[in-house]
C-alpha cells in the first residue's frame, strides 16, 4: 500500500523544516513517516527523505491525516544540500512512501 500526499508550495520555515500544505490522497500520512518527493528528472539519489515532523488540520495539531483530507505537514529534510532541490519543486507535487 502507497502513502501519497499532494503537496502546495513547499515553503522553508527553518533551517531543515518545510510547511507543506495539501491533502492525502492514499493511505493515511501519519507523524514520523518517511515520505520522498516525487520527480522524473532527478536520480534515486538526489531526492530527499522528508521526515513528517507535525501535521495540523483546521487549526488542531494530530498525529495522523486519512485519505482525503487536507491539511499541512511540516516535513524535516535533514540536509541543508537539498534546499536547492526542494526550492525546485513544482506548485504541485507529490510526496510518496512504498510500505
Amino acid at each position: 500500500m502507497s502513502k501519497i500526499f499532494e503537496g502546495h508550495q513547499a515553503t522553508l520555515i527553518s533551517k531543515t523544516l518545510w510547511l507543506v500544505p495539501g491533502r492525502v490522497l492514499a493511505g493515511e500520512i501519519e507523524l514520523g513517516d518517511v515520505l520522498r518527493p516525487e520527480t522524473s528528472d532527478a536520480a534515486e539519489d538526489q531526492v530527499p527523505n522528508c521526515k513528517v515532523m507535525a501535521i495540523e488540520t483546521y487549526g488542531e495539531a494530530i498525529d495522523f491525516l486519512s485519505e482525503g483530507i487536507t491539511g499541512e505537514v511540516i516535513i524535516q529534510v535533514m540536509h541543508t544540500e537539498y534546499d536547492a532541490f526542494m526550492r525546485q519543486l513544482p506548485a504541485v507535487f507529490l510526496l510518496k512512501a512504498e510500505i
